[in-house]
């Protein structure tokens, strides 16, 4: 059945969205009927080098690319809802990849893991495309999450995890990925087949679409192939599908306290608190006034956390300090003063899945809803 006859808005995710393949995609969608929500997720900002290989103008060099990808759908059909996402995808609430596909067009594995755990978790059907240039080849690979469906990681051996760790080292340094080099019709030709299945997906042809599969393109030597993607039983990648439960509830209107309660049944002393995905650590500050002494805590993520703190009983400034680090934060563990805090103020964001677990249970929930 087509996506739109389910009586709600039909949206798709693009990440890479302003690169070699994904500054051609985006047009392609945007002229989908079938289609009422596109968000496009790209960090990066156009540079003049771009222009050889992707589908932009002088103009556009020294602006964000999901923003200028955006501008340009307005102009195709301004009743589309485009939102632009300038973040690094890696770092997102997983519910901003909630839809009705996930089309990947990004140049890396490392993203590409990170895109397809997303999809799995969340049980959404992902699209990912790429090019090599130096065989002219253009290929498209479409996965449909379940426990015994063929994930990305499948057909990864050793080698492949570990240039995983090499793009992403230890010392939290950014990844520098080389460019492809692409010309732009590579790129072209790798998102209209991109959109041809999306297209499938979306309308209920699912008979007709690669599910699965893998469609590779040899330009070079005109050349077509349609092979079925693998499925490894000893995949590293976990294959389940995620039950999420929704809060309900902005992470500026609930309390730490109340989240870990509904984790507890009620009572917020027997449950802990993580991200279910990408799991971040929390870290611990105490404050310490320079003039009285006066001693103040706070918890959450580190970026969360403020410098310093206004000491509450003379006013003047403190110094801070880490005195702890946890991947979870176990009520029984934590200050009753604690647990008045805002979600927000200990680092979670709309649309942030979280884990909270009990001796008898363990459930996911998502906080609100993300919206661009």
């Amino acid at each position: 059945m087509s996506k739109k006859k389910s009586g709600r808005p039909v949206v798709v995710i693009v990440v890479g969205s302003g690169g070699n393949i994904g500054s051609h995609l985006t047009a392609h969608l945007a002229r989908l009927a079938v289609i009422d929500r596109i968000v496009l997720i790209d960090r990066e900002t156009y540079e003049e080098k771009d222009l050889v290989g992707q589908d932009i103008t002088i103009g556009d060099v020294g602006k964000p690319k999901a923003i200028v990808q955006a501008k340009r759908l307005e102009g195709i059909r301004p009743s589309l809802v485009v939102e632009a996402v300038c973040e690094d995808v890696a770092i997102l609430p997983l519910g901003a990849l909630r839809g009705d596909v996930i089309l990947g067009c990004v140049d890396n594995n490392s993203t590409r893991q990170v895109v397809s755990e997303a999809a799995w978790h969340l049980g959404v059907p992902f699209i990912d495309a790429g090019v090599r240039n130096e065989n002219l080849l253009a290929r498209v690979n479409v996965y449909i999450p379940g426990p015994d469906a063929p994930c990305i990681q499948c057909a990864w051996d050793t080698a492949q995890y570990l240039a995983l760790e090499q793009e992403y080292p230890c010392n939290g340094a950014e990844a520098n990925v080389p460019a492809t080099g692409s010309p732009s019709f590579l790129g072209s030709l790798a998102a209209s087949l991109q959109a041809i299945e999306c297209a499938k997906l979306l309308e209920g042809n699912l008979d007709r679409a690669a599910l699965g599969k893998q469609i590779l393109i040899d330009a070079e030597f005109h050349k077509h192939y349609l092979t079925r993607l693998p499925f490894n039983d000893q995949c590293r990648f976990d294959h389940r599908v995620w039950e999420i439960e929704q809060l309900g509830q902005d992470p500026g209107q609930i309390t730490l306290g109340e989240v870990l309660a509904i984790g507890g049944n009620g009572s917020s002393e027997n449950a802990r608190l993580a991200f279910a995905f990408r799991p971040k650590v929390f870290v611990r500050k105490r404050y310490s006034c320079v003039s009285c002494r006066a001693v103040a805590e706070r918890i959450g993520l580190r970026e969360a956390l403020p410098t310093h703190l206004v000491c509450e009983r003379c006013g003047e400034r403190t110094e801070e300090e880490i005195v702890g680090v946890a991947p979870e934060l176990d009520a029984s563990a934590l200050d009753p003063s604690l647990l008045e805090h805002s979600m927000v103020s200990i680092g979670f964001r709309p649309g942030d899945v979280l884990t909270l677990t009990s001796p008898d249970q363990v459930r996911r929930f998502e906080i609100s809803g993300f919206r661009a």
